[in-house]
């Protein structure tokens, strides 16, 4: 069956744009809240850091609820808490108290830590192998839609409109997600009975193992670390830049700009990439990412940051539709959600201490010198692991990023 005409695909595709433009609004509402109560960027990363924290701690209870449990009751509950999760935000802006946007960011970090990899875990349930890799890129692109959408449309609305409609249009996306999800009808085959599951005892310790058995994961895992370097202060980063040019609406022009950049590069890696080595293709992406840190050195230069965000909107068009395609193809489904779930407690780990390490250069040294620290640590890091790779074995070397498509 076509991905197009394929019911439960269409469903996951209408429910992300909804619940991304909710979430972009709550991003955006969220960094007008704590500018009119926190000027310190450094305490400003310490807030942002609390829904992440909370889904590391329940990254390896969710990975085993998301292989033992059907992922549609999964993803529906999750939608259901995001709801329940915008309520202290509206108690947060009427008080102006920042300790109840703490208790949204603690539901939303919780429900975060059970939909992404109950949502990466049904992809390849739904779908054929060798349409993977058009539906995450395609799925990419919805997200990139629902990013432009949402950060334009809140950045606008915000001159128009209280951050409390904000918010209660942000509570009425996820009503209409959670709606959506209910009709998901999924038909998850079991090798194993539900009183096999409970008698089995699984841990994240099962995933380790995954990683010597099949190898090709090991790259895509470990080079995440440089575009996360750039993604933790993604956020904080626009509000100094903001503030550096003392122009506010270059807020949401950088969001849009990134936004379509990750369009060019799902086309970039559709026309042209898909013949080349896998390898090659995510090195020259974190690559890519590097260049775009060390040009934010012309922070105060109008129209650089424009071309800094569009190389790493090329990078996330690319590496990430390829890495998320790598994970669900070479790994064994029934570790899906044990994986996806340690995947994003790495990713979870990282992202608070590259965000706290950015809020503390941001108000130490400033934002352009900075960038030319992480453009040379991102630099280092893709010359050591680049060189000890492609040094390596011939078929780390060789293998095209078509292969994630051919039937095995």
């Amino acid at each position: 069956m076509h991905m197009w005409r394929n019911k439960n695909f269409l469903l996951i595709m209408g429910g992300t744009l909804i619940v991304d433009v909710g979430f972009w609004f709550g991003i955006i509402g969220n960094l007008e809240f704590l500018q009119q109560n926190i000027e310190s960027s450094f305490y400003q990363s310490l807030f942002l850091i609390v829904g992440i924290v909370m889904a590391v701690m329940l990254a390896p209870i969710a990975g085993r609820i998301v292989d033992q449990a059907p992922k549609k009751q999964v993803i529906v509950w999750s939608s259901f808490v995001r709801i329940f999760a915008v309520c202290f935000m509206f108690a947060a802006i009427k008080t102006g108290d920042v300790w109840w946007m703490l208790m949204y960011s603690i539901f939303m970090g919780a429900a975060a830590s059970f939909t992404m990899p109950a949502f990466q875990a049904l992809l390849p349930i739904i779908l054929e192998r060798e349409q993977l890799l058009g539906a995450n890129s395609l799925l990419q692109n919805m997200m990139t839609v629902s990013r432009i959408a949402g950060t334009a449309l809140a950045g606008y609305m915000l001159v128009k409109v209280s951050l409390f409609s904000l918010y209660f249009i942000t509570l009425i996306a996820y009503t209409a997600t959670f709606v959506c999800l209910t009709f998901l009808n999924v038909n998850e085959k079991r090798a194993k009975t539900i009183k096999d599951k409970k008698k089995e005892k699984s841990s994240f310790k099962d995933v380790f193992p995954i990683f010597k058995e099949h190898p090709a994961i090991i790259t895509p895992f470990l080079l995440v670390i440089v575009p996360y370097l750039f993604l933790a202060g993604f956020n904080l980063m626009i509000i100094e830049i903001s503030d550096l040019q003392n122009d506010q609406s270059i807020k949401g022009t950088l969001y849009v700009v990134e936004g379509i950049s990750v369009f060019a590069g799902s086309v970039i890696l559709k026309k042209f990439l898909k013949q080349r080595a896998i390898v090659p293709v995510l090195l020259g992406a974190v690559t890519l990412v590097a260049v775009s840190q060390l040009t934010l050195y012309f922070a105060d230069i109008h129209w650089m940051p424009f071309i800094s965000f569009a190389l790493f909107g090329l990078t996330v068009g690319v590496y990430f539709p390829v890495s998320n395609t790598i994970f669900q193809v070479e790994v064994p489904h029934e570790f899906h959600g044990r994986f996806f779930s340690f995947k994003r407690m790495v990713e979870s780990l990282m992202f608070p201490i590259f965000m706290i390490a950015t809020g503390y250069f941001l108000d130490s040294i400033g934002i352009q010198q900075m960038a030319v620290l992480y453009g040379a640590i991102s630099l280092v890091i893709v010359s050591i692991y680049g060189w000890k790779v492609l040094t390596g074995s011939s078929e780390a070397r060789t293998m095209k990023v078509s292969a994630l498509e051919a039937s095995k």
